[in-house]
């Protein structure tokens, strides 16, 4: 066991018996005080000033995260650089049906997961660096999203090169109040300055948008179904009105308006009979159809009620009468 002397303090202690180091002490003392600064300020702030703090974060790292995407459109751009080299290098006896756009969104989409249209809209925009250049570098700076640039890149597409600057810095400008402009405010923007920006007439991009026409329906896991109509404006409202009237109750009284449409819709084909075409068809609730308005066969007219007076005060009847067609013609003498 070995001597151990207690009698006698150790070399390097102090006048008050410690024998740590007087930096260490100042260092601990220094975190300690700071640890009871935030532990009071931590105390004093409300949820405001948290939710405040958080928001700040979260822009923080949306700017980050579109400079990331700045950074994987340039990588975009790169790959199909050096696609193009190797078609460039391949001799062929007959020409290969690819490009290097096809060759790079297929390597692409099989090595990250990503769709097939979204790698070539981002490799449109990555292969075009003059003519988006303004997008480009908002991009890098932070200053848009990349889901923003690739619409402004779609919605663009029949414009020239020229006029594109321009568009882009004014679609990409801050809001009035300095903040960044909302969804909607971007998107009118866009549509503004499409429209003015736009050479064609007007009749060729009504004949450019009904190419876009369709029409197609999905079922829903509970049970219920969405149907989308893309075709023009005209139909669109036909469609409408006929679903709103479809969808109708049939215990809801008519009004006026319904009333005088129905009626006028209604023609007599004979005396006795009428034929009544509805204008308005309901839904019930059982699942039948049925006519909102069911007018009334109109009483055959008698007689009396077709013949005129006669400047001498006796009635004469009247040979387009309803009433008298096919009875014998009216004995002389006889009222």
């Amino acid at each position: 066991m070995p001597f151990l002397d207690t009698g006698r303090p150790a070399p390097d202690a102090t006048a008050g018996g410690s024998s740590l180091n007087p930096r260490a002490v100042w260092l601990l003392g220094q975190a300690k005080a700071g640890a009871e600064r935030a532990r009071e300020h931590r105390a004093s702030l409300t949820l405001d000033d948290t939710a405040d703090a958080v928001l700040s974060q979260i822009e923080r790292l949306e700017v980050q995260k579109a400079r990331l995407e700045g950074r994987l459109v340039d990588a975009y751009a790169a790959l199909h650089s050096v696609e193009e080299q190797q078609l460039a290098r391949l001799t062929t006896s007959t020409p290969v049906p690819i490009t290097a756009d096809q060759v790079a969104a297929q390597e692409i989409a099989c090595a990250t997961g990503v769709g097939a249209t979204e790698v070539a809209r981002r490799l449109e925009l990555a292969t075009a660096p003059r003519r988006h250049r303004v997008l480009r570098e908002r991009l890098r700076a932070g200053a848009v999203s990349l889901q923003r640039a690739l619409r402004v890149v779609v919605e663009t597409r029949a414009l020239g090169d020229e006029v594109l600057p321009d568009l882009e810095a004014t679609v990409l400008a801050p809001a009035p109040d300095g903040s960044v402009a909302s969804a909607r405010l971007f998107a009118t923007r866009l549509q503004r300055c499409v429209r003015s920006a736009d050479s064609r007439a007007a009749e060729e991009r009504r004949r450019s948008s009904r190419l876009r026409r369709t029409a197609y329906g999905r079922l829903l896991e509970d049970g219920m179904g969405l149907f989308t109509v893309v075709a023009p404006a005209e139909r669109v409202v036909g469609v409408l009105d006929r679903v709103d009237a479809l969808a109708r109750p049939p215990e809801r009284p008519a009004t006026t308006a319904a009333s005088t449409s129905c009626a006028a819709t209604c023609s007599a084909t004979s005396p006795s009979s009428v034929s009544c075409r509805p204008a308005r068809v309901s839904v019930s609730t059982r699942g039948r159809r049925a006519p909102a308005c069911c007018p009334t066969p109109r009483p055959r007219p008698s007689a009396s009620s077709c013949r005129s007076r006669s400047p001498s005060g006796r009635p004469t009847p009247r040979a387009s009468c309803p009433a008298t067609a096919g009875s014998p013609p009216p004995t002389p003498g006889r009222s």
